[in-house]
């Protein structure tokens, strides 16, 4: 007789993949996860602002991504808030004091915003533009790194020390950011056709302002947090008074007649987060070590890959014709099977590694590129011709199948860091790991901005709705090409490389 194969039962198949992550929430998680579910709401403003910076701003490829490298900056200054998370509570509150710091920064951000796009004459005599604009964009960027880092601390309190339940708690918290910008997808849309009207300039300020809302969700987590016995680390000294020094040298650089800024900022951070891993890592065992630097060194470059700027999505507005509505309903699928595929994938992440999780999202995000590839060479065109269907509908079937994947490379890396942070200095070990990703997304930016350099491109000028500068996308193509490539050559590139070194479990002193 055959041997009679078990077919697997659905519902336990459903229990082990869907119910995962319920089963593993806990009331204590609630007001961290309120801090990450308002740091998905912060994309209520997405569609709004690009419209914005499109047609009313007016700013450039270059300008852009300029914006998005400065942004990045006081990310990659996360270790020096993490010092003072774990040692120095304001107040006596070593949690809930940042929380509200952090809230009133991001309101102020909004607020400048909303003073620029109304005109308000206190905001707009502060520079140009581009300036204001800049400095709202970091103003915020300060508000959600201050939050974030002291929701990082909150989760390392609620660490039992099993490398599964790491898991779980980061798994939730990505769960939470994703269900923050489904809420803020349903919206984006809808508030972004406020600004859209014909005095535009006028009414965007509106969009800034609803968004001020955003911060009072963290606040009421920060409010019902319920302190556990804190053990105060000890200052850091090296990586205090060298991140004050690091802000320091950023700030003197904005003040330097350079034409390379951001360049000679990303040098600096990239020697200050390198030697504050190396001095904080430096007194762990040398096979923890080995596997860190091999994890930091693949998550890098996967995460520092760089994109073809904020060119497609002016191609997919002028040449496809994408419209506010439509893009917030790509917004809105986008979120749901996001955050679908982190519920999904909940038990898988917990049981692999980052070498197989960044080696199959590194595959499918590259396959998941083609067809916006294609539809520059006139894909869209064909399938209308032979099928019936055009860019929208493989818009939409492509975000379809690329979303899921879009938030689960960041959860076994925080999941390994989360098992490092133990060992103590668990705000500062967080607030590195993140240092050294928003290092690599500045790495990204910095590279885009040379690509879009290097092959230009450029939105149509308007003046009273009259066209007075066309677009330029011909190099848009190629750039989609290259960045394709390199996407996918790279990060495999590393996986091979440091397969061995990714391996390795770490076994964390009990608490």
């Amino acid at each position: 007789m055959g041997q009679i194969i078990e077919r697997p039962n659905f519902a336990v198949w459903l229990k082990d993949q869907v119910i995962e992550p319920v089963r593993a929430m806990k009331v204590a998680y609630l007001p961290f996860l309120m801090v990450y579910f308002a740091y998905g709401l912060t994309g209520v403003t997405g569609i709004a602002a690009f419209y914005w910076t499109k047609d009313v701003l007016k700013f450039s490829a270059t300008e852009l991504q300029l914006a998005a490298f400065w942004v990045g900056v006081p990310w990659t200054l996360k270790m020096l808030f993490g010092q003072f998370v774990d040692v120095r509570p304001i107040l006596g509150s070593p949690r809930r004091a940042y929380i509200f710091v952090g809230a009133a920064c991001v309101a102020c951000g909004y607020l400048l915003f909303a003073g620029l796009a109304g005109g308000w004459p206190p905001i707009v005599q502060l520079g140009s533009s581009l300036g204001v604009y800049y400095i709202a964009s970091v103003v915020v960027a300060v508000g959600l790194v201050i939050q974030d880092v002291t929701a990082d601390a909150m989760t390392s309190e609620m660490n039992t020390g099993d490398e599964r339940d790491a898991r779980s708690i980061q798994i939730l918290g990505r769960i939470a950011v994703a269900l923050g910008g489904l809420v803020a997808a349903s919206f984006a849309s809808t508030i972004a056709l406020i600004g859209s009207n014909e005095d535009a300039n006028d009414s965007y300020h509106i969009v800034f302002l609803i968004a001020c809302v955003v911060p009072l969700v963290s606040i009421l987590g920060a409010i019902i947090w319920k302190q556990r016995s804190f053990d105060r680390s000890e200052w850091n000294k090296p990586i205090l008074f060298g991140g004050l020094g690091f802000a320091l040298f950023v700030i003197a650089i904005q003040f330097m007649p350079l034409s390379g800024k951001a360049e000679v900022v990303w040098l600096g951070t990239a020697i200050a987060v390198g030697t504050f891993l190396y001095i904080l890592a430096r007194k762990l065992d040398k096979k923890v070590i080995r596997a860190l630097i091999a994890v930091a060194t693949v998550a890098f470059v996967f995460r520092s890959m760089p994109s073809a700027g904020p060119g497609v999505g002016w191609w997919q507005v002028d040449v496809l014709g994408f419209d506010q509505e439509f893009l917030g309903r790509l917004q809105i699928i986008g979120s749901v099977l996001g955050l679908l595929g982190l519920v999904f994938a909940a038990r898988h992440l917990r049981n692999y590694s980052v070498a197989p999780v960044l080696a199959f999202l590194t595959v499918v995000g590259t396959i998941l590129t083609l067809p916006t590839v294609g539809m520059y060479f006139g894909l869209h065109h064909w399938t209308e011709a032979h099928f019936g269907f055009g860019a929208r509908t493989i818009a939409i079937v492509d975000l379809a199948l690329e979303s899921p994947f879009g938030h689960l490379s960041m959860v076994p890396i925080l999941a390994f860091i989360a098992m490092v942070a133990r060992f103590g200095n668990p705000a500062t070990w967080f607030a590195l790991a993140a240092s050294l990703m928003n290092l690599a997304l500045s790495t990204s930016s910095i590279t885009t901005k040379w690509l879009t350099q290097l092959y230009p491109v450029s939105q149509a000028t308007r003046e009273a709705s009259v066209i007075v500068v066309q677009a330029d996308y011909s190099n848009l193509g190629t750039l989609m090409i290259l960045v394709t490539v390199m996407g996918f050559i790279l990060p495999l590139l590393m996986i091979w490389i440091f397969r061995k070194q990714l391996n390795y479990r770490i076994e964390t002193p009990s608490q």
